[in-house]
């Protein structure tokens, strides 16, 4: 996936998005441009999501805010009548000019190149010449209960100002040599107030986009997720965030909540993929009809939401949790659907045929194997090293584990499995040895370790080789492998424990599980012998090479 709005200037990065063409009368430049405030490239990709969400909602709020444009246009009329009249009262009471001119020659001509200072200032947004006018009237704003929200409406404003010192300066350019014919002749005017009724005084909160930043930043400062889980909890926030919209995150309520919720059902997978969605807001997309994403990852949006605003109400952004309630049950029938199938006879005959050995590949002949004949999972066996298979109790074994870069999937993950006889028969130590001698750490070199794991360049392999050679059938994938196991071994009548201890799963059994201590290799590997499939090892033995 790539990043376009994602730049690295020296050793930070930065978020730049390209400006709306209808919206860069209110900027002084074509872009938006903000540091993400980090050197790491994993990090910066995280938070471009939500800075990328944080920019359409602003220009979707400036399209959409036509009544406060309009009365930040009255409130630059007002402006203009205001200038008109301290002028005409100078020159009412003798005192000439506020700029110190006082032949009504040299007051024309002047006003006149206060018209092209003001333009080119205009072109440039360059509001220095106003700054004490303006903050007069944000006083005054403010004292009638009215308020600037944000920078890009604070240029507004500012811009709507200027141009009406251009006018007041061609109008005044006409008055000082008597020319009043213009429809601003009348100086008593009935002056229509913008006053907004002010609501009661209460602590505003944080923005939302500033919350969400902090709840991500503390989770990657800390590594509380896995580089999987931060894409998906970054992605999953941006499209929070842009659907509910940045605002005070204490204003937002179960009810809004719900909506979300109920719009969530309509958004398509991947939804800022594709150039048919590339730049336009999630709200227009959703409008595009195309495919909505499944129930299931419904599920998953609304339960790291509802883990966002625990969060929230935990570290003081929030007094109440208004997410409590948001999340749905998996219905028995929908978890049901997600469910792997295991492999048949016909499909391991398939698997033993299509494997070949490849020197320059030996992942591709062996890893599936290893599945087949351990239970184990795609990321445990590519992850591999060297000092994973030993000998234990004179048993050859895999020691799952978790050190250095390796991961578990649960704590009940680390564990020993020994090697099947099968796999040694075939000359799995023979490769394993072979290793030892090159000295390479790892059993398998091709298999890089990236965002999810060493398993993602082997795991996208293995989906086309099983599709192109095995089967079509959905359901059937390389995680099949740990689901015949599990059935084989139930199907022969080991113990329950034994096949949770060789799987890496949960011991439910609390007396085995609190106080029995983990089974020694000679068990386990009398239970793996019972994986017998009925298939003809004679097809495999051929394709290894006598010399590896």
């Amino acid at each position: 996936m790539g990043f376009p709005l994602l730049t690295r200037r020296g050793a930070r990065y930065y978020f730049r998005v390209r400006i709306p063409a209808d919206l860069c009368e209110f900027f002084s430049r074509r872009e938006l441009k903000r540091s993400l405030q980090t050197a790491d490239h994993r990090k910066a990709r995280n938070m471009v999501k939500i800075e990328t969400a944080r920019a359409a909602i602003t220009f979707e709020k400036m399209r959409d805010k036509a009544l406060t444009r309009e009365q930040l246009k009255q409130i630059a009329e007002d402006y203009l009548q205001t200038l008109l009249e301290n002028w005409e009262q100078a020159r009412e009471e003798g005192s000439g000019s506020p700029q110190g001119i006082t032949t009504p020659e040299h007051l024309r001509r002047n006003q006149l190149s206060f018209v092209e200072v003001y333009q080119k200032d205009l072109a440039v947004n360059d509001f220095s010449l106003i700054k004490e006018d303006l903050k007069i009237i944000l006083e005054e704003m403010q004292r009638q209960g009215l308020g600037i929200e944000d920078d890009q409406q604070l240029t507004m404003l500012s811009r709507e100002l200027l141009k009406k010192r251009i006018e007041a300066s061609r109008i005044e350019s006409e008055r000082v040599v008597g020319n009043y014919s213009s429809k601003h002749e009348v100086f008593t005017r009935n002056r229509q107030e913008i006053v907004t009724p002010k609501q009661p005084e209460r602590e505003q909160g944080k923005p939302l986009s500033v919350v969400i930043g902090a709840y991500v930043q503390e989770h990657l400062t800390f590594k509380k997720w896995t580089p999987k889980t931060e894409q998906e909890n970054t992605s999953i926030l941006a499209v929070f965030l842009e659907l509910v919209e940045d605002r005070d995150i204490t204003t937002i309520t179960h009810q809004e909540l719900m909506t979300f919720r109920a719009n969530l059902v309509k958004v398509p997978a991947n939804p800022k993929k594709g150039r048919d969605k590339e730049g336009k807001p999630l709200k227009e997309i959703i409008e595009m009809g195309l495919p909505p994403i499944s129930q299931r990852t419904v599920g998953k949006y609304l339960t790291r939401v509802a883990s966002f605003f625990k969060w929230a109400k935990l570290h003081k952004y929030v007094e109440t949790n208004e997410a409590e309630g948001l999340t749905i049950k998996e219905s028995k029938k929908a978890k049901a659907s997600g469910d792997r199938n295991t492999y048949g006879v016909d499909d391991l005959e398939k698997i033993f045929k299509a494997l070949t050995y490849d020197h320059k590949k030996p992942e591709s002949f062996w890893i599936p194997l290893i599945g087949l004949y351990s239970g184990m999972r795609i990321d445990e066996i590519c992850q591999l090293h060297l000092e994973d298979v030993k000998s234990i109790e004179g048993i050859p074994c895999f020691d799952v584990n978790e050190e250095g870069s390796k991961k578990v999937k649960t704590v009940s993950s680390s564990r020993i499995v020994p090697v099947h006889p099968v796999l040694i028969t075939l000359g799995f130590l023979d490769y394993v040895e072979q290793i030892r001698v090159q000295g390479k750490p790892r059993l398998w070199e091709n298999c890089i370790l990236k965002r999810d794991g060493y398993s993602q360049d082997f795991g996208k392999w293995y989906q086309r080789f099983n599709r192109k050679y095995i089967t079509q059938e959905r359901k059937k994938v390389f995680h099949s492998f740990r689901h015949l196991v599990a059935d084989t071994l139930k199907q022969s009548g080991i113990q329950e424990t034994v096949t949770a201890e060789l799987l890496g799963q949960k011991n439910e059994n609390i007396t085995y599980s609190r106080y029995g201590k983990s089974y020694k290799p000679q068990p386990l590997l009398e239970a793996l012998q019972k994986l017998e499939y009925g298939v003809d090892l004679e097809i495999l033995k051929g394709k290894v090479p006598a010399k590896l």
